[in-house]
């Protein structure tokens, strides 16, 4: 007889695994340590979840998706396409990698460590590409980019992505990524060079302000 799966004990085992990864990371965390923390016996997680790849996946997607929902509400506050374009690239680049104790990193160790009979999500980074793609549509000069044009970018800036996640977790993140972000828009939206400054002095005064928040709160 097969067992009844209770929702609140599937939520547990989620909340437990995303405050292991968080805190531990994805290698260092066992199944086993998994179900301790949700208050299960380890064989209780196999009822709900086939493996803990399935687990950060469960974990990782609604993370990522919380995060791109955010990235659009701000977007829709920003008037110049230009600080559009930079936002999109900087949180992909930036921000998503450094937050929340370098989470993403955790799905490199994911999908680096399975093994090759365990099913990679690539429906996720397909979803991913495509709102991408869709935030750059809407921050690109009209007839700038096709759509398949749009799509391909928003593959390479995902791929980007987890090259800057890696260098986060092995190095920190480069002193000048504001700069590498401002070149990468001004090559997507074909601007000259003497427009770098232009772009640059928003993001480098909002960057001020942001430290000092910071340092008033802490």
């Amino acid at each position: 007889m097969a067992q009844v799966k209770k929702p609140e004990v599937r939520d547990a085992i989620v909340s437990s695994a995303y405050e292991l990864f968080r805190d531990k990371s994805y290698l260092r965390t066992s199944v086993a340590e998994i179900a301790r923390k949700a208050g299960i016996v380890p064989s209780h997680i196999y009822v709900y979840f086939a493996s803990k790849l399935a687990i950060f996946y469960a974990v990782y997607e609604p993370w990522l998706n919380k995060r791109l929902t955010r990235l659009e509400r701000q977007l829709s506050k920003i008037e110049d396409p230009d600080q559009r374009l930079i936002r999109i690239i900087e949180a992909f680049w930036i921000r998503l990698p450094t937050e929340d104790n370098g989470f993403a990193n955790n799905l490199m160790q994911a999908v680096s460590t399975a093994d090759p009979d365990e099913p990679y999500r690539s429906d996720l980074l397909s979803r991913s590409e495509k709102t991408l793609s869709q935030l750059l549509r809407r921050a690109l000069p009209d007839n700038r980019m096709s759509d398949a044009d749009c799509d391909r970018v928003a593959h390479i800036l995902l791929m980007a992505f987890d090259g800057f996640i890696v260098r986060h977790h092995v190095g920190g993140t480069r002193q000048d990524m504001a700069d590498i972000v401002v070149t990468m828009t001004r090559l997507m939206t074909g601007k000259p060079a003497s427009a770098a400054a232009r772009l640059n002095g928003p993001r480098r005064r909002a960057g001020r302000a942001r430290k000092a928040q910071l340092t008033q709160t802490h």
